[in-house]
């Protein structure tokens, strides 16, 4: 019998996972090369078209705003290997965009299987977790407007954050996820 709080750890290609007697949470391995490129086309964005509280809405005054999550999933880069933008209708009759991930290759089709119990496509921050290889809590992290302390953070803000995000995550994922992200808001230990 284990002791509680004790991590037994195995990974392999596609998972990391960490079992403990509170909970079994499968971490996925991170797609590190995704989060580049998101960088890589958030630093083309206008401040003024970013907005972290929209996945993605049409802008008559400054062309199309979203988050950086809407932003990977209206770029070619991100499209090909399955993010993208689906516009929907409200209950009202309003129309709006929400992300979701279709995985393209095999690979990631049996990975999204084994995660989701297998479903072909999954939408909301499971889409970011799924798509960027993240456990639910980072991509919430990274992509939720209420993981920040501030309101409205700025691109180069959620930005700053993505960018340690991976470089602590290349270091020690595990131990990165074990010590980090216990609760919903902020971690203390990614006061950046």
């Amino acid at each position: 019998m284990a002791k509680a709080n004790h991590a037994y750890i195995f990974s392999n290609r596609d998972f990391i996972a960490v079992l403990n007697s509170d909970s079994k949470e499968i971490i996925p391995q991170a797609r590190l090369d995704r989060l580049e490129t998101l960088l890589e086309i958030l630093e083309g964005v206008p401040n003024k078209q970013f907005d972290i509280n929209t996945w993605g809405r049409p802008d008559t005054d400054c062309g199309t705003v979203a988050c950086a999550a809407g932003w990977g999933a209206s770029h070619v880069a991100l499209q090909k290997q399955g993010l993208h933008l689906v516009k929907k209708k409200d209950i009202v009759g309003d129309y709006f965009l929400e992300i979701v991930y279709t995985p393209k290759s095999a690979r990631d089709k049996k990975v999204l299987a084994a995660r989701f119990n297998g479903v072909s496509t999954v939408e909301h921050f499971n889409a970011c977790a799924a798509f960027f290889g993240l456990a639910y809590k980072e991509a919430s992290f990274l992509f939720d407007p209420d993981s920040y302390s501030e309101s409205d953070p700025s691109r180069r803000r959620v930005m700053k954050r993505i960018r340690r995000f991976i470089k602590e995550a290349s270091k020690d994922r595990v131990k990165l996820h074990q010590r980090s992200f216990n609760s919903y808001t902020e971690p203390s230990m990614f006061k950046w």
